[in-house]
């Protein structure tokens, strides 16, 4: 009886998979170059692609080209992206790992590969890496064995010493994988284990054995509940995190090459060994769905794939240099005229430089240190360079391609323009709150709100302008109540507006990417002393002036802050300090 309620469980699951739609795909891109892995951003607005030694960046609205990363030597291994979606993690063969700040100019640092040994003809190369769930950890193995805890300083975007060391496999490290908001990590080594472990206590939780010969990565859902891994050369097995067995996929197709999960964690993919993708219910282990990469006779085997975050998309790139995408329910998909080809895609990048990283972090020297200009020569290269280069291999590796011009409905991820060394835009607007002093007996100091605007178009130099809103509250001093035209007058209020012209001059520090500001300010301002209890004109003063000062502040990714001396020729010297925030508009400053 048992025997045959197996065989019947059995037989339904390879009943499924036959029977299950066979979904065709849009071909976005073929090259002679493999897709080595693909990643979405988390709002599902844009997808990344590895492609040789860069990475391609897809706005997912109208499947184009949208920008372009690289500074990798070998190719590319991993591609993922913070759970904010403001960082984006790569890993490879050269045993480098570099982080792009997506959402500032793409600035980069690229963590420097192990120092070869005496005798040593290459680096220990990096199969993955991963962001921690608030993106400020980054964890990669660097000697092939045990995992390094990097802390990564989101608002200075620097790479500090490493935090941790994850020992307990005895051979390489083939994958590295994290929960979205779990403080979980997964690991896989060519020893037949997988590890997972507690990054916040920096423990290991539990052992799992695997089956290493295929290198199929051990993948940890996104909402941290169970994960996948192969179990026997023809086996994949749903686990729970105490290593309970939830289900198993078995079939002659498997081994798979690379495996997937929904955001929701109901649904995966196994990429097959024929080439089709298979997408199974997490509940049920039933295949539901048949992706196809057949292109005529030609099949290529899938080596990458992800599901967008809504689970509407599933994207793949294959061993054979092809990019699908495929739609779960239904939906129409923008298809470009003609597949990307490696022609196509250095003509879309046109004359603009590749995004690469400007800093290197060496971790045995625990410091950040620019990249030398001539190491990214490679990507200023003229055109006609890269075409050359490109025939002399016959198609096969060429020059790293650049940043490609942003298509009118690109994502917010865009290739930024040359700032030079100028972190701001044309237009810089900032609201700021602070304290003025008031030289009055009767006073304490104002409590103001200020709105400025610069123009870095003739940058170093900037001019703009400002308004201050104050409001200054009695001292214990004042005469609370005395008589004015026969009216008692109770706690006054010292109000205080003014315009100011603002000119001045800006240096960016790149070590620690603050900008620096130094203007003069002058202007008109007026107070009025203002009755809060009877509001009769009668029983209000104004006070006008003209004012003129000088101020020192800074710009740090967003926070701005300045403190200043004006003299007012009416209430003397005044001091004041100012905090808040600035908000860049127009286009980059050249």
């Amino acid at each position: 009886m048992l025997f045959l309620v197996l065989f019947a469980l059995l037989a339904e699951q390879a009943y499924s998979q036959q029977t299950a739609k066979k979904e065709q795909p849009v071909l976005l891109a073929t090259s002679g170059r493999a897709f080595s892995a693909v990643a979405w951003s988390p709002d599902g607005r844009y997808f990344a692609s590895a492609w040789n030694t860069s990475v391609l960046i897809w706005d997912a609205s109208n499947n184009t080209i949208t920008a372009v990363c690289g500074g990798h030597a070998e190719r590319i291994t991993s591609v993922s992206f913070s759970n904010n979606g403001s960082y984006m993690l790569t890993s490879s063969d050269d045993g480098s790992v570099i982080v792009y700040n997506l959402h500032n100019d793409y600035s980069a640092i690229r963590i420097l590969p192990l120092p070869q040994k005496a005798g040593e003809t290459e680096h220990t190369h990096v199969q993955s890496a991963a962001f921690s769930p608030n993106g400020s950890r980054i964890y990669f193995s660097r000697d092939g064995r045990n995992v390094t805890d990097y802390l990564y300083l989101v608002l200075t975007d620097k790479i500090s010493t490493s935090t941790y060391t994850y020992s307990g496999h005895s051979a390489d490290i083939y994958s590295v994988r994290t929960a979205r908001s779990e403080r979980l990590m997964l690991t896989a080594a060519v020893d037949g284990t997988s590890i997972l472990w507690d990054t916040r206590e920096n423990r290991k939780i539990r052992q799992f054995s695997v089956y290493a010969k295929g290198r199929i990565p051990a993948v940890l859902a996104p909402d941290g509940e169970h994960f996948l891994s192969a179990t026997a050369a023809d086996t994949i097995t749903l686990r729970a995190l105490d290593g309970t067995t939830r289900l198993t996929v078995q079939e002659p197709l498997l081994p798979v090459n690379c495996a997937a999960f929904t955001d929701d964690g109901a649904h995966f993919a196994l990429a097959l060994q024929d080439g089709d993708i298979a997408m199974y219910s997490a509940r049920s282990g039933l295949a539901e769905r048949i992706f196809s990469t057949a292109r005529g006779r030609e099949r290529g085997v899938v080596c990458s794939l992800a599901f967008s975050p809504d689970g509407e998309y599933l994207v793949a790139g294959t061993e054979n240099g092809c990019l699908f995408v495929w739609s779960i329910h239904g939906k129409a998909i923008a298809a470009p005229a003609t597949p990307y080809s490696d022609s196509k895609i250095q003509d879309v990048i046109l004359n603009r430089a590749e995004e690469v990283p400007e800093q290197e972090y060496n971790p045995e020297k625990n410091e950040q240190t620019p990249v030398p200009a001539n190491d990214n020569a490679r990507t200023q290269a003229p055109r006609a360079a890269q075409d050359s280069a490109q025939a002399a291999d016959g198609g096969g590796q060429s020059q790293a391609p650049r940043a490609a011009a942003p298509a009118n409905n690109a994502p917010a991820v865009q290739a930024p323009q040359n700032t030079g060394d100028v972190p701001v835009s044309r237009h810089l607007l900032s609201v700021l709150a602070g304290i003025s002093s008031q030289p009055s007996d009767y006073f304490t100091p104002s409590f103001e709100l200020t709105a400025d605007y610069r123009n870095f178009s003739f940058y170093p130099l900037y001019f703009g302008g400002g308004i201050i809103l104050g409001d200054a509250f009695p001292s214990k001093d004042y005469p609370y109540t005395y008589q004015n035209a026969g009216q008692p007058m109770n706690q006054p209020s010292m109000y205080r507006a003014s315009a100011q012209g603002i000119a001045g001059i800006a240096y960016y520090f790149a070590q620690i990417q603050v900008l620096a500001l130094m203007e003069v300010r002058a202007g008109m301002s007026a107070r009025m002393l203002w009755n809060t209890q009877f509001k009769p004109i009668a029983t209000t003063t104004a006070y006008y002036s003209a004012i003129a000062g000088l101020s020192a502040g800074f710009y740090w990714h967003g926070v701005t802050g300045r403190l200043g001396v004006e003299y007012d020729s009416h209430f003397d010297f005044l001091y004041s300090g100012y905090i808040g925030y600035s908000v860049r508009l127009g286009k980059k400053a050249e």
